[in-house]
């Protein structure tokens, strides 16, 4: 599927929230009229150009109806969609474009709107406003980092993980404390969350890093000692080793 790269309007976004919302609750369905989704985006430029996109959605698809966990569906989406995010000639598009949940918003209704449905929704007998708001527009009650694709993606990109399946996948199988280090300020240098993920891998044989009790404990932890290191000093094999060796204190505490 060949598309031209669009956002929806920010003078529009809330109006096109509400006008899915109200459907949905007329009809049980979640659709956008392709007319008028048309109508209230704007074509997204780069250098005073338009760009063309190239989305194989039966790849997509294929993901998401295989019966892998969801996790490894994730990991998957993301690195695909992280792969796709260049143009029909190949050229890498600027990232920043790819952190603006209107154009997550067009993609998500022009193109991936069954996917989406299929990842996240398909089982799923309690859908509400929130998580259309969530899954559809990258936005709702909860934190924006926690939702729709523009999250699947950016984790692939923060990461640094398009071609790595292993870190990819087990961000996503641990996203609880994962989410919880990319939250905070200290992941804006991404080889710390890239040195996180890996020694949840270097951890991952240990059962007890998976329970209820080391979600919250151990990126908590992780938080402390960044109070007093000065991880952004760390080479990332130092890094890597500081947090195996503390994920380790921390579930043998």
């Amino acid at each position: 599927m060949e598309i031209t790269l669009k956002r929806i309007k920010r003078a529009s976004f809330d109006d096109a929230i509400q006008q899915v919302l109200d459907n949905f609750e007329k009809t049980k369905q979640i659709i956008f009229d392709g007319e008028k989704l048309e109508e209230i985006s704007e074509e997204v430029k780069v250098d005073g150009e338009c760009v063309k996109f190239e989305y194989n959605v039966d790849e997509y698809l294929d993901i998401v109806n295989s019966s892998d966990f969801t996790y490894n569906q994730l990991a998957q989406v993301g690195m695909k969609l992280h792969k796709d995010s260049k143009d029909i000639n190949g050229k890498k598009v600027s990232k920043n474009i790819f952190y603006e949940k209107e154009v997550w918003a067009y993609l998500s209704f022009k193109v991936f709107a069954e996917v989406i449905k299929k990842l996240r929704l398909e089982d799923d007998d309690k859908i509400n406003p929130d998580k259309i708001k969530r899954f559809y527009f990258n936005t709702g009650n909860s934190q924006r980092s926690r939702t729709g694709l523009l999250f699947v993606w950016s984790m692939i990109d923060v990461l640094n993980s398009e071609d790595n399946p292993e870190a990819s996948r087990i961000a996503f199988h641990f996203i609880d404390p994962v989410k919880a280090i990319y939250e905070r300020a200290m992941s804006r240098n991404p080889i710390i969350l890239q040195a996180f993920v890996e020694a949840i891998i270097k951890n991952k044989e240990d059962s007890r890093i998976k329970s209820e009790k080391y979600k919250a404990k151990v990126p908590k932890h992780i938080s402390c000692c960044a109070r007093i290191n000065i991880m952004d000093a760390y080479e990332y094999s130092e890094l890597v080793n500081i947090m195996t060796e503390e994920i380790a204190n921390v579930i043998n505490m």
